[in-house]
């Protein structure tokens, strides 16, 4: 998988939300919880040159592409028929996956890839630029560092 530094990532599109949804899904390892599922979101909207902007996904998720601007293709339907399966697999269960779908493997130690958002969705390993994966492997030697997450 290719670099990554220009996605989205879960919640936070900059390097420091990167780099604390790891850390989240670290402390989830790190104090027996629920599994993470962390996720990117890597398709381009249609329409301009916009990318993957912040919250790009929420229209795919809540199924209102047909309420927007953009001229969504097929794929973008299916996509969001995807992604709002995961969601209400997750809210019901704990876990996005179910038939018919791609599988979103949880961030988990000996796997720590992330789901990539896209026609058709993948996983892929995040890799994060050095200064950042020096700052995520301090966290890791930490006892205290996000303990109340």
């Amino acid at each position: 998988c290719e670099s990554l530094d220009d996605h989205e990532i879960m919640i936070g599109k900059t390097l420091n939300g990167t780099m604390r949804n790891m850390q989240l899904a670290e402390n989830q390892l790190r104090h027996g919880r629920k599994p993470a599922y962390l996720f990117c979101f890597r398709r381009r909207l249609p329409g301009d040159n916009a990318g993957a902007p912040h919250g790009a996904e929420l229209p795919y998720v809540f199924q209102t592409l047909q309420n927007g601007w953009r001229p969504y293709s097929g794929a973008d339907y299916e996509l969001s028929d995807i992604l709002a399966d995961y969601w209400a697999n997750f809210a019901r269960t704990g876990d996005p996956n179910g038939p018919g779908i791609p599988e979103w493997k949880p961030y988990t130690k000996d796997d720590k890839r992330v789901l990539m958002i896209d026609t058709p969705p993948y996983m892929c390993e995040r890799p994060l630029p050095k200064i950042q994966q020096y700052k995520l492997n301090y966290f890791l030697t930490t006892d205290d560092a996000y303990s109340y997450v």
